[in-house]
């Protein structure tokens, strides 16, 4: 394929992407919308081996393990969220499996899942062809950076959200974070697993009030609570 095609196809993919994290605000069903065109892009841009890029090329077998490793992320996270209400006075209100939370169920699967192809799989695979004399393990922790740094801006940018500060303490978290996940895409050729850690943290993150003395906490200061920065 000609490469200026192939460099517009993975714009087109970014582009839905994007849209795909402001459709939070608007409805699921354009979410669902934009992961679809993001795949379709992709294998327009590699028609032979897009699924590879992507991470998703996996079997039957990866797919149930994910789906047993998610239900022990969501448990240890669980476990988790519980220690830092204790610790830090803030009531945790754990979400609650709920028709009328389905809807924010299935962005945060789908938003997890664009996430892990953008910004796991392709990017992983960008850096690692770019610069063949890095090692994977550098690979995933530049890539693992530009994970946490993304968050940073994206809060401190105020374009979607009031502007936030996350604390050194969120960054550090995110990167080691984002260091995981990526080792989990390099070890095992997709993303599965990756997903399913992604999945289970957002799950718990973006849908589960926390309030300290009755008022609730902005999306950076749960970030900033639930990697230590308690007081910030």
């Amino acid at each position: 394929m000609v490469l200026w095609k192939q460099r517009f196809f993975v714009a087109c993919a970014l582009f839905s992407w994007v849209s795909l994290i402001y459709s939070a605000f608007v409805t699921t069903i354009i979410s669902v919308i934009g992961l679809a065109l993001i795949l379709y892009f992709l294998r327009l841009a590699w028609p032979t081996d897009w699924q590879k890029r992507a991470g998703l090329e996996f079997n039957r077998k990866s797919l149930l393990l994910g789906l047993g490793a998610t239900s022990i992320f969501l448990g240890i996270f669980r476990f988790y969220y519980a220690q830092v209400a204790v610790r830090s006075e803030v009531t945790i209100e754990l979400i609650a499996v709920a028709p009328h939370a389905l809807p924010g169920m299935i962005f945060t699967l789908v938003q997890t899942c664009a996430e892990e192809i953008i910004l796991g799989s392709l990017l992983l695979r960008f850096v690692q062809d770019r610069c063949q004399s890095l090692s994977e393990t550098w690979a995933t922790v530049i890539v693992a950076v530009v994970f946490g740094l993304m968050h940073v801006v994206f809060y401190q940018s105020g374009l979607i959200l009031p502007k936030e500060i996350l604390h050194p303490m969120s960054l550090a978290g995110l990167t080691l974070a984002g260091v995981l996940r990526n080792l989990l895409i390099v070890r095992f050729g997709h993303i599965a697993y990756a997903w399913a850690l992604h999945f289970s943290w957002n799950l718990y993150m973006f849908h589960s009030p926390m309030l300290r003395s009755g008022v609730a906490l902005s999306e950076a200061a749960k970030f900033n609570l639930l990697f230590g920065a308690w007081e910030f």
